[in-house]
């Protein structure tokens, strides 16, 4: 009897909330952490401890907080899939394990350099570059796509594949004729990605609202 009226008391509920929120935040920042780190710790098991390893240490706090803040973001979806449709949870915790594959390959991938050549990937060898570009271009997909199933709709999920992939031609295009540096042209698919993930959110909500009315 105590039970179910502790279930049916808001405060209880909004206490439980909180507490499932923060349980997600901390097991996706975990994994997100324990992925690079796995992946860095097979860069140095296979003898890659170049100038790009102490890139890796030097850019530990821009990592930290690119981290944090796609954790948030993922504890919000992953908090209001949990009350619309619980029965998903399984099929994005899948997805969650090959995402954390992808990222620690994509740490691990790139071949390093030292004072007088290239250390070149044991395993990957000179198409390491290709390998790392496809890890991050897998790993950037699957966060979109788990972040938008998140919202439980089908509709948000064909507008996602269809608005993500008119922005990357249309990215791609003008990276062409502008001649862009290499370097820059992975941020510039994360915030094409991250704002497929924000436009796709907000129509899919205002198209909630105009049903609902």
């Amino acid at each position: 009897m105590t039970s179910r009226t502790n279930h049916d008391n808001p405060l209880h509920q909004h206490k439980q909330g909180i507490i499932n929120s923060l349980k997600y935040f901390l097991l996706w920042t975990g994994g997100s952490v324990l992925a690079v780190s796995l992946g860095f710790i097979f860069r140095l098991g296979s003898g890659l401890d170049g100038w790009l390893g102490l890139f890796f240490i030097m850019a530990i706090p821009y990592m930290l907080i690119i981290i944090i803040i796609q954790s948030t973001i993922m504890t919000c979806f992953l908090t209001y899939l949990k009350k619309r449709n619980p029965d998903r949870m399984p099929q994005l915790y899948r997805l969650s394990w090959y995402l954390f594959a992808v990222v620690a390959n994509a740490v691990w991938a790139p071949s390093d350099f030292g004072d007088q050549d290239t250390i070149w990937h044991p395993a990957y060898g000179r198409f390491s570059g290709i390998v790392f570009l496809l890890s991050v271009f897998i790993a950037i997909v699957l966060w979109g796509i788990i972040a938008v199933m998140a919202l439980n709709s089908r509709s948000a999920m064909k507008f996602f594949i269809i608005w993500m992939s008119i922005s990357t031609v249309v990215c791609g295009i003008i990276l062409f004729v502008t001649k862009t540096i290499p370097l820059i042209i992975l941020p510039i698919y994360i915030l094409v990605m991250l704002q497929s993930v924000i436009v796709t959110v907000c129509c899919s909500k205002a198209l909630h609202h105009s049903h609902e009315k």
